[in-house]
């Protein structure tokens, strides 16, 4: 379960801070470069989000919710069953049922969680095609299906992203697992360049009674 949780912080901040050079026609790659310089033009970024997890063959279905913050090499996802935190040099992963936070080095080598890494990391790791265009409420929105140039090394196939044409904000996100397992975040309030003080990047295991600290660095 803890390799799971991990992966979907990994999800959500690649959700947040793709690049989308990759676009495979003209016109898809025009909208999903101003996508990429509005985030990229963002210091600070923080969200609300939604998580529903679906798998009907194991009638499997759960909801999370969950907010981050970034600033960035910079950031704190904080979900209803654990938190991750980084000032940029050591990661914090915090499982709260177990009372219980693992403490590692940021290796960019081995690709750890990180919104700026992300930007140039899945640059070109991404095959992109807007497939369809959707009418919410008063807005329109663009459906881009994005698949992994070597699927082997990756545990989805498809990530399916809804973002608004006008603002080139995200508003939805759907990931298909190999498994059959879909992962659907639903961005809730979002700001930019909000002030963030460091403190918000770390974390202070006095503050919990009792809590085990497995520091791996």
């Amino acid at each position: 379960m803890k390799a799971i949780n991990l992966a979907l912080l990994s999800i959500i901040c690649l959700v947040l801070s793709t690049s989308f050079a990759n676009a495979q026609t003209p016109s898809a790659r025009a909208f999903l470069d101003e996508v990429s310089k509005q985030y990229e033009s963002f210091e600070t970024m923080s969200a609300t989000f939604k998580l529903s997890i679906q798998n009907k063959d194991a009638a499997l279905f759960e909801q999370k919710s969950g907010a981050v913050k970034m600033a960035g090499d910079k950031y704190v996802v904080d979900m209803d069953d654990l938190m991750r935190v980084s000032d940029g040099a050591s990661i914090w992963t915090f499982f709260k049922e177990d009372n219980e936070v693992q403490i590692n080095e940021f290796d960019p080598e081995e690709q750890e969680l990180s919104p700026a890494q992300l930007f140039t990391i899945y640059e070109q790791d991404y095959n992109f095609e807007i497939t369809n265009e959707v009418d919410l409420g008063d807005a329109s929105y663009y459906i881009v299906s994005l698949s992994p140039v070597e699927p082997e090394d990756h545990p989805y196939h498809t990530v399916n992203l809804t973002i608004n044409q006008d603002t080139h904000l995200i508003y939805q996100a759907t990931i298909k697992a190999k498994n059959g397992t879909d992962f659907t975040y639903s961005i809730g309030d979002f700001e930019a360049n909000i002030a963030l003080d460091d403190s918000t990047f770390g974390f202070n295991p006095d503050g919990y009674d009792d809590i085990e600290v497995i520091d791996l660095r």
